[in-house]
């Protein structure tokens, strides 16, 4: 039996869920797999490009992880045949990943089980260059900053949260509001307001530019904001590729003190499971800005519930 996929063509953390879904269902049905390529996805599409799995990610430790659950990783067929986009791009393996990550909120929380070992075991690339090195020691040396907030207001989460989100969810959670709003919430929840933070996001694709963000994010909450292109040289930021981009901002999030996301986003889900899964242990030093209010929720879910209230552990 052999299972697999071509490519998933979701961002970097749906094409995480659906290759975990994809070794989950070959340890439990005994079947070999072969490795999906990887998506950069620019969601302008003007820089959309399919790459290699060993380019993004390193392979040996993987390997490891799948010897260890009894998988064993084959080559991709000369001429695979898929039903349809479902099948092409995995996403039955992205929602058995998904079920998965959620069912460990209800049996238990283990850092053995299988879906942490996956995390710690899909090391990028790029988190070992000396370019993320270089931002990480800025961000968390230099500038001193023990926060990174997750802006998500990029135009395609505005679309997402308007056509589906907001009529299946309603207006009662703050899943789509503007930096400077999040940024309200930050200074109404810690009393060590920090005074400035790292901001996670697709800069290039933001309704305001940086320059303005930034200008009016200071004047209503005296929060200074630093982005990754503040880091980078003109030609490193175009040269940049969204995947890399987007994987940067990631392991930035894991790594900070502090971190504010949304429950609704899968890359905000994720940042507190991975941080789970490396620490072994569930800290509870994650926030939302999606729970209603003027407040942050604080996470004690480990990133497994995409319902603020379930997420913060509190009634409806």
């Amino acid at each position: 039996m052999l299972f697999g996929y071509d490519w998933n063509d979701g961002g970097i953390s749906n094409q995480k869920l659906a290759l975990l879904g994809l070794v989950i269902e070959a340890s439990r049905n005994g079947a070999e797999i072969y490795l999906p390529k990887i998506y950069s996805k620019d969601i302008s599409e003007r820089r959309s490009e399919v790459v290699s799995f060993q380019s993004v990610f390193w392979r040996e430790p993987f390997e490891e992880f799948a010897s260890r659950w009894d998988v064993k990783i084959v080559s991709e067929p000369a001429n695979p045949v898929y039903a349809d986009r479902i099948e092409r791009c995995g996403w039955n393996f992205f929602n058995s990943g998904a079920w998965n990550i959620s069912h460990l909120r209800v049996k238990g929380l283990d850092p053995c089980d299988i879906t942490a070992d996956f995390f710690r075991s899909l090391r990028p690339k790029v988190a070992d260059s000396l370019l993320f090195s270089r931002i990480a020691t800025s961000v968390f040396h230099a500038h001193n900053i023990d926060t990174v907030v997750q802006t998500r207001y990029e135009e395609d989460w505005r679309i997402h949260s308007q056509y589906t989100l907001e009529p299946l969810l309603g207006a009662g959670e703050d899943f789509c509001i503007s930096p400077e709003v999040i940024m309200h919430k930050v200074t109404a929840s810690f009393s060590d307001k920090p005074g400035m933070v790292y901001v996670s996001c697709d800069e290039k694709h933001m309704p305001l530019s940086k320059a303005d963000t930034k200008r009016i994010v200071f004047e209503r909450t005296g929060i200074t904001t630093l982005w990754k292109s503040d880091l980078l040289t003109d030609e490193e930021h175009v040269d940049m590729t969204p995947l890399d981009a987007s994987l940067i901002d990631f392991e930035l999030a894991k790594t900070s003190e502090r971190f504010v996301g949304l429950s609704r986003s899968t890359f905000g889900n994720l940042v507190t499971f991975e941080r789970f899964s490396a620490a072994y242990r569930n800290r509870n030093v994650d926030f939302i800005y999606n729970l209603s209010g003027d407040q942050l929720g604080r996470r004690t879910d480990a990133g497994t519930a995409d319902d603020p209230h379930i997420a913060c552990g509190l009634d409806k």
